[in-house]
Formats: C-alpha cells, sequence, structure tokens
C-alpha cells in the first residue's frame, strides 16, 4: 500500500471517522467483508429490501440500497457531501473536510447490526491494495484473546457480584437467609432488615458497574476509541450486565424461597430496571464525574466502616443485617480487587499473587483467635490453679449436693434428669430454649432440682447455659421471666456481628504480620452478652454473660444444673468437656480447664461447644504461659447428639458415688426428626465428592447410633421383676425400669403450601420460625396456626410429631413429681 494510502475497520453500527480530504481531491476506495443487518447477511455493496420498499420504510441515504457502505464529508454546511462506496469507488471530492463512513440503515435501528468490513483508500494518483480479509472465526477468536487480556479484573469483579447473590439462591444455608428476611412482613416489623436487603444489594451493584467501567475505560480508553473493535459491544454491556445482574440473581432467590413472595421479587427486579435505565440514560457529560466520585466516596466510606465493624462488630451487623453485612463486605473487596489486578496488569508485577502469598506466610505470625480467658491475679495467699480447684466440684461433692435437695421416691429410688441437646446453629439453640422451658413450666420449677447435667453440643450450648443462667433471678434482666430471657438470647441475630468480624477486622488481619485486630470469635460471644439484656440499662453491670463460667452451676450448699459443653480438639480429634465438674477420671475427654489452666466469661464457654465451621474461627488454646495448647473447634465433629458424655455419666455415677442408691434415670434428647440431618444426594463429581460426602454423613450417623444406643438400655425388658437388675452396679446392667428414654424433636415446618421447610441452619431466625418452633413442643396453640392452605397428610403428620412432643413433656414432669402432668394428654 502507498504511503498516501489509509485503512479502516468499519463496524456496521455507528459512524466511523475515517480521513480528511479536501476539495478536488481524487480518491479510490476499496472494501472487502461482509455484515449482517439482524439476520440478513451482505457485502459492502448492500442490499435490496422488497418489504422496505413496498411500505415506503428507507433507509439514512433514500436513493441508495439498504446496509451499502457509504461517506459523508461533514464540512459544516447543513447537506453534506454523500458518496456511495460499496466495495469500490472512485471519487473527487467538491466540499473538504473529515469523512464519515457508516452503513446505510435507518436512524435508531443500529441496535441489530453487527459484524464489520475492511476499507482501504488513496489519493490519486496513488492506487490503494485490496484489504486483506481474514475468516471470521479468526477474526472473532483474535478479538475474543485481546478482550480477555486486557479484561483480567472484570471477571474477578463479576464473579464477587454475581457469585454473592448466587450463594443465597444455590445453597441451602444462604435460602436459609433470604427467607430469615422475607418470611415476615414489612408491616410486623421486618422492614428494616428488608430495606437494608435492598439499599446494600443496591451498593454492591452500584460498585460492580462503577468498577467494570473503570477497568474498561483504563485498559480500552474512552468509548470514542473502541466503537470500531469487534468486541466494542461486549465494552458497552460488561458493566451494565455486571451491575444489573445481582438484582436479578436476588430476586430469583427470593423466588425459590417461596413463589409467594412475588411483591419482594417485584421490588427487586424495579429496582434493577431503574438501575439499568440510570446507567444507561445517565448524562454523559456528568459521567466521569459521578463516576470518579462514586469510586471516592465508595473508599472512604469502605475506610469508614471497617473502622465501625472493628470497633463495634455487633452494632455494625445488626444495623445493616446479615445479607446486608455480606453485600457491604464483598462492595468493599471489589475496589480492592479490581486496583490490584489492573496494577498488577500496568506495572507487569504479580501483585494479586504477591498478596495471596503474604497472607499464607503471615498465617503463622497474625493468628488474633485466642480463646478469651479471665486473667487470675496472683495474691498472697492463691494462684491461678488453686483458685480454678476451689471453685470445681469433683462428681462425688456434685452428686451429694443435688441428692441434698431430693426426696426419695415409696420404693427409695431418686430420679435424675440428664439431658442432651443436639448442635445445629441458632435452630438448635432457639429449640433447646423453648424445651427447656416448657419442661421448667410443666414440672413447677421441679426441673431445675432434678435436671443433673445438660450436655450441649454446637448451637445447643446456648440454650442449655441460658437456662441454667436464668435460673439465677440476679442474672436475669429486670422483669423478665425464664422463658423471655432464653427466647432473647437465643432468637436474636448472632450471624450479622459474627459475618461483620469476618468480612472486615478478620478479612483484614489476615494480610498483617502480627495480631493486631479483634476477631469474628469476639463479636459473636459479644452479641450474646448484648442479646442477653436487650438494652444495656435492663442488666446490672458487668453484662452477665460476661463473668465467669465457673459462677454458674453447683456450689458447695446450693444445686444448679451442670452443663456439660462438649468442643472437639483439632489437632487429636478427642472431645474437650467445658464444665465446673470434673470429669478427666470418669469420661474418656481432655478438661478445658487443665489445658488453659484459667477461666473463661460464660458466652466464651458457649463459644467453646457452638464454634459453627467457618462462621467461627478455631479457638486457639493457651495455658498461664503464653505457650499455644492446641486449637479447639466445635463440638460437633465429635459426637452430633451429646449423648455419649450422658451415657459415661450414669455409668460413672452407677459405680461411684450413687452405687449404694437406687436412681432411676431419665435421659432426655432435645434434638431434630431424621428427616433434617440427611443432606442431599446426586452422583455429580461423585469420584471427588464421594469420600467428603462419606465422611460428613458418618458424623451424623454417629450421632443417631448413640441415640438408639441409649434409647435401648431403656426398651430392654430383660429382668421384669428388676430384682437383679436393681441391685447392679453398671448402668448398662440396668433394668428398663431404672431406666427411661424420651426424645423431644424439631421437625420439618409442613404446615404450608409446597415442600416442608427445614428450620434455618445459621445464626438468624425469622419470627415466623420462632413461632413454629415454639408451637412444636406441642405445648402451646396448634403447631399449624394459622389455619393455611397446605397438604392435609404433612399437617397431620406435624400435629402428630407435636403431640409426641407434648407427651414427652409430659411425661417427664410427672416423673419428676409434677401431679397436673400425670394425666392423660387432653385431646385438642
Amino acid at each position: 500500500m502507498s504511503e498516501h494510502s489509509d485503512r479502516k475497520i468499519v463496524g456496521a453500527s455507528g459512524r466511523h471517522r475515517f480521513i480528511k480530504v479536501m476539495a478536488g481531491e481524487e480518491w479510490h476506495f476499496l472494501a472487502a467483508g461482509h455484515w449482517w443487518d439482524f439476520f440478513w447477511r451482505c457485502s459492502p455493496n448492500g442490499y435490496r429490501n422488497y418489504l422496505a420498499d413496498i411500505c415506503r420504510i428507507y433507509p439514512h441515504v433514500t436513493d441508495l440500497p439498504w446496509f451499502c457502505l457509504v461517506g459523508e464529508v461533514m464540512n459544516g454546511a447543513d447537506a453534506p457531501e454523500v458518496v456511495r462506496i460499496g466495495r469500490r469507488c472512485s471519487h473527487t471530492f467538491e466540499t473538504s473536510g473529515d469523512l464519515y463512513l457508516f452503513a446505510n440503515d435507518m436512524a435508531g435501528m443500529g441496535w441489530n447490526n453487527w459484524g464489520r468490513i475492511t476499507v482501504t483508500a488513496a489519493r490519486s494518483p496513488n492506487r490503494p491494495q485490496r484489504p486483506r480479509v481474514r475468516p471470521w472465526i479468526v477474526t472473532w477468536w483474535l478479538g475474543f484473546r485481546e478482550f480477555l487480556l486486557k479484561s483480567r479484573g472484570i471477571w474477578l469483579v463479576a464473579l464477587l457480584a454475581l457469585g454473592t447473590p448466587a450463594v443465597l439462591a444455590l445453597a441451602p444455608q444462604g435460602r436459609d437467609l433470604v427467607r430469615s428476611i422475607a418470611d415476615d412482613p414489612a408491616s410486623g416489623g421486618a422492614w428494616w432488615p428488608q430495606l437494608m436487603f435492598a439499599l446494600t444489594l443496591l451498593i454492591l451493584a452500584l460498585q460492580a458497574w462503577s468498577w467494570t467501567r473503570w477497568i474498561v475505560v483504563g485498559s480500552f480508553g474512552h468509548r470514542s476509541g473502541w466503537e470500531d473493535r469487534p468486541y466494542h459491544r461486549a465494552l458497552v454491556w460488561a458493566p451494565r450486565i455486571v451491575g444489573v445482574g445481582p438484582f436479578l440473581v436476588a430476586a430469583m432467590a427470593v423466588l425459590r424461597v417461596s413463589e409467594e413472595k412475588w411483591l419482594n421479587v417485584a421490588i427487586l427486579l424495579g429496582l434493577g430496571t431503574v438501575f439499568m435505565l440510570f446507567v444507561v440514560f445517565r448524562p454523559k457529560h456528568l459521567s466521569a464525574w459521578v463516576g470518579r466520585t462514586w469510586r471516592t466516596m465508595g473508599l472512604a466510606a469502605g475506610v469508614a466502616m471497617m473502622v465501625w465493624a472493628t470497633l463495634s462488630p455487633t452494632g455494625f451487623g445488626w444495623w445493616f443485617g446479615p445479607v446486608g453485612v455480606v453485600f457491604l463486605g464483598v462492595s468493599l473487596i471489589i475496589p480492592v480487587a479490581a486496583l490490584l489486578v489492573q496494577a498488577g496488569a500496568r506495572l507487569h508485577l504479580p501483585i494479586v499473587t504477591g498478596v495471596l502469598l503474604c497472607a499464607v506466610l503471615f498465617s503463622g505470625l497474625n493468628d488474633n483467635h485466642a480463646v478469651r480467658v479471665i486473667d487470675c491475679h496472683d495474691t498472697a495467699t492463691m494462684n491461678c490453679e488453686e483458685t480454678l480447684k476451689a471453685q470445681r466440684l469433683d462428681l462425688k461433692r456434685a452428686y451429694d449436693v443435688w441428692k441434698d435437695r431430693q426426696e426419695a421416691a415409696a420404693d427409695g429410688s431418686y430420679t435424675m434428669v440428664l439431658l442432651a441437646t443436639e448442635g445445629g446453629a441458632s435452630r438448635a439453640g432457639y429449640w433447646t430454649a423453648e424445651v427447656l422451658a416448657a419442661l421448667h413450666e410443666a414440672s413447677g420449677g421441679r426441673l431445675a432440682d432434678r435436671l443433673f447435667a445438660i450436655s450441649s453440643v454446637s448451637g445447643g450450648s446456648v440454650g442449655a447455659v441460658g437456662y441454667v443462667a436464668a435460673l439465677d433471678d440476679a442474672m436475669r434482666p429486670d422483669g423478665d421471666g425464664i422463658r423471655d430471657t432464653l427466647q432473647r438470647l437465643t432468637g436474636a441475630d448472632a450471624l450479622s456481628p459474627a459475618v461483620a468480624g469476618m468480612l472486615f477486622p478478620d478479612l483484614l488481619q489476615r494480610f498483617l504480620p502480627a495480631p493486631l485486630l479483634p476477631d469474628r470469635a469476639q463479636a459473636l460471644e459479644r452479641a450474646w452478652e448484648q442479646s442477653w439484656c436487650g438494652a444495656p440499662e435492663r442488666c446490672r453491670k458487668p453484662n452477665p454473660l460476661g463473668e465467669a463460667f465457673l459462677s454458674l452451676g453447683p456450689t458447695g450448699t446450693t444445686w444448679r444444673p451442670v452443663v456439660i459443653v462438649e468442643g472437639a480438639s483439632e489437632e487429636t480429634g478427642r472431645r474437650i468437656l467445658t464444665s465446673k465438674i470434673k470429669l478427666a477420671k470418669h469420661i474418656d475427654a481432655d478438661d478445658f480447664y487443665k489445658t488453659v489452666g484459667r477461666d473463661v466469661p460464660i458466652s466464651t464457654a458457649i463459644h467453646n461447644g457452638a464454634r459453627f465451621p467457618w462462621i467461627s474461627p478455631a479457638g486457639t488454646l493457651v495455658d498461664p504461659a503464653g505457650t499455644p495448647r492446641g486449637h479447639i473447634l466445635d463440638g460437633g465433629y465429635f459426637d452430633t447428639a451429646g449423648l455419649e458424655v450422658l451415657r459415661e455419666l450414669a455409668h460413672a455415677l452407677s459405680i461411684g458415688p450413687a452405687k449404694d442408691q437406687k436412681l432411676r434415670f431419665v435421659f432426655v434428647f432435645v434434638g431434630y426428626d431424621g428427616k433434617l440431618t440427611r443432606g442431599p444426594k446426586t452422583d455429580y463429581l461423585n469420584e471427588v465428592l464421594a469420600p467428603l460426602y462419606g465422611l460428613f454423613q458418618s458424623r451424623t450417623a454417629h450421632g443417631q447410633h448413640l441415640v438408639t444406643r441409649v434409647s435401648r438400655v431403656a426398651e430392654d425388658p430383660a429382668s421384669g421383676d428388676c430384682t437383679t437388675a436393681a441391685t447392679a452396679p453398671r448402668f448398662e446392667n440396668r433394668c428398663s425400669k431404672y431406666v427411661d428414654f424420651q426424645k423431644i424433636t424439631l421437625f420439618d415446618d409442613a404446615c404450608g403450601p409446597g415442600a416442608p421447610i427445614a428450620p434455618p441452619l445459621d445464626w438468624a431466625l425469622s419470627d415466623r420460625v420462632r413461632q413454629f418452633m415454639h408451637r412444636a413442643t406441642g405445648m402451646g396453640e396448634d403447631v399449624c396456626a394459622p389455619a393455611r392452605d397446605g397438604n392435609a397428610a404433612d399437617q397431620a403428620k406435624a400435629r402428630t410429631s407435636a403431640t409426641a412432643n407434648r407427651t414427652a413433656i409430659r411425661h417427664i414432669a410427672c416423673a419428676i413429681g409434677a401431679q397436673d402432668a400425670c394425666a392423660p394428654v387432653p385431646a385438642r
């Protein structure tokens, strides 16, 4: 091609500035390639549209074919000089100006045009060379490859912006979170969480759109510079799709929870529509200023939110709600990720890889997950070890204190209640609280005297410890009964503070070389402490759940039930028991207090058993000398049911302090219907997932096996007259007369239309779920009240399950001396 020739790629939509021409100059043009008017493929010569001719519809230049390559000289005149170029032409220009090329189409119809052609031009006497046109697949691949290389950050932003609401739609725990917001009507007080859901979703969308557009402009320049690229439409629409996508995916998440939530879905889709209209039709002369201002304000707000979430994760979490905290956290990760990816691309350095490598290297230096302890200050007469020894009881002393409060039955036996509560985050905590409150009320308060020990696993520890604490009038908030206090503690949103701690200070801590920031475990424990009171002025100082755990339970003269909080060791897999009584000689497990040598707050003792995977970190056990002694995990890793500890405890009592007495054991298992613990099975990627799936299900089956093992002791009629078994020292040798086993189990909400809904397995519960769990005990109104349309057979099964729970509660109350509960269960 001569030095006076020019070459241009011309897209099928828009106008493209080509060359500057002068009046009197002769230019020669050649064009090659094909483009499409919607589905009609043609050459630069264009095509004849007979239907448009019949309807008298004409393109921009009315006397030229549709999609003919046309040039116009913009010379400032009202009527620009028009040049029909087509495949080839030679033309002497009558005016001077810039020559613009375009496909001859109807004004405003460029949205359905696609493809491009190559144009070459040379000023006479030179002649242009015919342009070389690559096969379309080669052209497409080269353009796609360039797009991928220059837009690396876009894919990461899209993954964060679209993947976050997708988790709400696809993961069971995500759907539980959506249900906790969407279940309750806005008029009933749920309007604030729903407002925060929409507001934080809007912030996520704006962050995704703004930073994706920043990547596009930074990598490809302003729009006028890439309109001739084959993928220019992708550059225009990628930020818009990434921005509006969260609204669509969130609407799908709400729709998957319940088709009845059409109003919530309509609101989300309406917000998405308004957002799309804004980004498409926003004033272009303000576009750069709006984007720059939003990004600057977003970075400043991110710093402010980091400070807020670090200083008060509870207040921050409760303000925005669990889903809102997640959306905000991801919104603040987006600019950091975009900046790091773009900086790495510009400097040709693996910055993202380096940052991740630093996190790996620092992980051995920045552990901020030490279990909170209460330091004992040495005095002239007592050190830490002696303090613990004075506050804890051995099994014989605890049994003697319990026995002093009992009255023997006519046959000289004593009835001892041993209660185990299964794990399951706030679902387990709230269900345990409801059952213990129902038992306490049905027995007229006798449960507190007859209950010897509660073995708690995972979330059940919240309700178990809360019940024992609520028995102390001085610890309860002013004017509250036991049920009120338990419902507020276990029904409060504990997930938002934990997620706030995880996505803000705890995430930042992973990239610091020393432990400088508080962890999410403290945020969760503070949430329990504040939930206990509801409002700070309703509790005495200090917060009751912030006091020492060893202040709970029996003393040398007064009786309170013993709580055994079960954790698990990360290093050995053995159980770690946090309890006021010394059990190491009687139960095959590690003693928490022997490891750390100091007492812990009540909220921390709860957390020793309720470290829900990933939501809570593994707690680092540190002895008084400051030496790490391992890590404590959720107790459900070893035993999901909590019954094995009670079986061992009953055996230890039988051959130990109670070997000369007749003990009538009443085992109570507070758990879930088997259908709730049975996970979905799929053959997809079974070669990879089978070991993980089997490991998880084996853990669940182990807990169910322990339930069956204890229940069979109560069902074995081996010795009908009990003359031999009554005096046998071993717990397993006792006949069924002296062992009772009762299950009080939660079940699916099958009262409404559609498939039964399992109560959520996370740290947030809607008011609707809490009300259902209250009715599931069978001690109040009908479990399916208020009346709802649904499957009659499923509703009948739900009522049968609730009746079974009511029967078990009354049976236990009768066994410990509540005569009113001994009458037959009245029909509803």
